[in-house]
């Protein structure tokens, strides 16, 4: 990119329209704007009954982990995103006691689960997933 700038300031723009577009263009094109709307869409289809649980980003777990550990046995996950240094994913709340369970049982260092404002259960928090 930073050729392409030397090259359009060059052309009688220096420092321009041209140059800021890139700029804007280079950002955009990082920003992750798509998961958060897909995620949206499959809580929809719980109607908002959904627990989104948060682990460690440096906790050695994967998507790929979590998918192979929960969706074998019936759970579905989705809305894998990350946000600060939490890797999160959300569960249906009907299955979310079966999930928080076999997450423990492999090891998975739980910090908490989020309710939405449709849930109905009360009993979620960081200690009750976390892990023990």
């Amino acid at each position: 990119m930073a050729y392409m700038r030397q090259e359009m300031a060059g052309n009688g723009d220096p420092g321009g329209i041209s140059c800021h577009l890139n700029d804007l263009l280079e950002a955009g094109c990082c920003l992750d704007w798509i998961s958060p709307i897909l995620a949206a869409l499959r809580d929809a289809r719980y109607a908002g009954r959904v627990l989104t649980f948060a682990i460690a980003e440096d906790g050695g777990w994967s998507e790929y982990d979590i998918r192979h550990i929960l969706g074998p046995r019936g759970i579905d996950v989705w809305g894998f995103m990350f946000l600060a240094e939490y890797l999160l994913f959300s569960v249906p709340e009907d299955k979310a006691e079966w999930a928080i369970y076999l997450l423990r049982q492999a090891g998975v260092p739980l910090f908490g689960a989020v309710k939405t404002e449709h849930s109905q259960r009360s009993s979620y928090s960081a200690a009750a997933v976390g892990s023990r």
